[in-house]
């Protein structure tokens, strides 16, 4: 499935000053690796030891992935 990312200020210096990007993926860890595997580092800047660090917000739809 492709999906818009929107991409904050301090991350789109990692996708070439894009506000948005489009990735491929059915789940996060998907997408994640998607944009991961077309700009390299980005997963890194969001992610340690599989989990995504706590003052990243990731949003379905307008709504929070962590309280879906």
């Amino acid at each position: 499935m492709t999906v818009e990312v929107k991409v904050t200020a301090n991350l789109q210096k990692m996708v070439g000053g894009k506000r948005s990007v489009q990735a491929e993926g059915a789940s996060v860890r998907e997408l994640l690796d998607d944009l991961d595997s077309r700009y390299p580092g980005f997963k890194s800047q969001i992610v340690t030891d599989g989990q995504i660090h706590r003052f990243v917000n990731i949003y379905l739809n307008d709504e929070d992935i962590r309280f879906l």
